[in-house]
């Protein structure tokens, strides 16, 4: 891992990040706050951008595949723990 390999993903995590579609994934789930209270029942690896921007921050990643699992977890995670046909959860 580079540099500027680490400068391209935060390239692309900030691209993502700005997206007005993925506000609702910048930050953990609040799954006590939201009385989701089978949350980490369904879901095992709990994961938001904002946990992705420290892992790579602190340099935690040392393959851009490890990175970029980290991130589609976010969705991932979305996909399984709503109901299909939420607005949230759409492919």
């Amino acid at each position: 891992m580079t540099s500027q390999s680490v400068k391209e993903w935060k390239r692309i995590l900030d691209t993502i990040m700005k997206d007005e579609l993925s506000e609702d994934f910048v930050e953990p789930v609040d799954w006590e706050e939201l009385g989701l209270d089978d949350y980490l029942d369904v879901i095992d690896t709990p994961m938001d951008l904002g946990t992705v921007k420290t892992k790579l921050k602190e340099g935690k990643y040392k393959t851009f595949q490890s990175f970029q699992d980290d991130v589609n977890l976010v969705f991932d995670n979305c996909i399984k723990y709503n109901r299909e046909g939420s607005d949230i959860a759409q492919d």
